[in-house]
């Protein structure tokens, strides 16, 4: 993501504040929370189909 779209999205959030209070804390949380749900969507994306005669 660029700096743009980060600086948007923490706006758009209301924690500016969270961030401000303790930056480091508050991007070791969002990297955890980004990654569990971008796991959780990959596997969502998942679709299997039955081959002919398998």
């Amino acid at each position: 993501m660029t700096p743009k779209t980060i600086n948007e999205i923490l706006i758009k959030s209301g924690r500016c504040q969270d961030f401000l209070n303790n930056p480091q804390a508050f991007l070791e949380q969002v990297t955890e929370i980004i990654q569990f749900y971008r796991h959780n969507l990959a596997i969502d994306g998942i679709k299997y189909i039955k081959l002919d005669g398998e």
